[in-house]
């Protein structure tokens, strides 16, 4: 028994790699992983406090994997000219399966991100912003995207509207927020583990049409932490998850 489960660490610390090379999130990253008993260790160094995010969630959807504990520093790094930065944001919004690259523009001045076009939802330019800021080298971002507005849902569908992105690209359980529409108000209630995903589902709703004012009662409600353990217990406080698949970033574009 305890050989298979040495199997199944490795396979899974192999798996959360995998995930993160394939969206190109290994770049100018120092990263050990470490899996036992479905809890993944994450230690090492990245360029922002986006990218160890970012990497926290990808590594929750690894199989084996239900929770992390995050370790990873945020350390300066060597910077990054600004066409090099460019071909690498164009080729993280290309690997994405929720945003249309070809809508948007990408220009860089001095590791600093501008962003223009057309998203087809309010999920998909927090998407694009999201991808940036996971990069290495990016220094900010001003988002100037555009939210297609065509008819726009109806006001029945507003709700479902905002769980769905909440679902697609937080990867929240949209069953744990609550959303209420009245004469163009959005009111949310419910709980979320972190305040940036709070500021995340709020800037989402606010780009919905039809949505001229979201009153935001969400309550942030901290994962509890691991049972004590000698191997595992330390550093935990930094990016402890249970059972959340999520995404999101503090700053709002624009």
């Amino acid at each position: 028994m305890i050989q298979i489960n040495q199997v199944r660490n490795l396979e899974a610390a192999r798996d959360i790699k995998e995930r993160l090379a394939e969206r190109g999130l290994l770049d100018c990253v120092e990263l050990a992983v470490r899996v036992r008993e479905r809890v993944a260790v994450l230690e090492g160094s990245v360029p922002n406090v986006m990218h160890k995010r970012t990497i926290e969630e990808v590594a929750l959807t690894a199989c084996g994997v239900s929770e992390v504990v995050n370790r990873l520093r945020v350390a300066p790094m060597v910077a990054v000219d600004d066409v090099t930065l460019r071909m690498r944001l164009r080729t993280a919004l290309a690997k994405s399966t929720i945003i249309d690259e070809t809508q948007f523009s990408v220009e860089v001045t001095i590791g600093c991100v501008h962003l223009r076009g057309l998203a087809r939802t309010a999920a998909e330019r927090c998407a694009v912003e999201n991808e940036v800021w996971a990069a290495a080298g990016v220094r900010g971002v001003t988002n100037e995207i555009q939210v297609l507005i065509e008819e726009g849902p109806r006001r029945r569908d507003v709700p479902e509207e905002i769980a769905r992105a909440v679902a697609q690209d937080l990867g929240l359980n949209p069953a744990a927020i609550g959303v209420v529409f009245d004469r163009g108000t959005v009111r949310l209630h419910g709980e979320v583990a972190h305040e940036h995903h709070r500021v995340a589902v709020e800037e989402m709703a606010h780009w919905m049409p039809s949505v001229t004012d979201v009153v935001n009662e969400l309550r942030v409600v901290p994962p509890l932490p691991l049972a004590p353990d000698a191997d595992l217990a330390q550093g935990s406080s930094t990016g402890l998850l249970q059972n959340q698949k999520s995404v999101s970033e503090p700053h709002v574009g624009g």
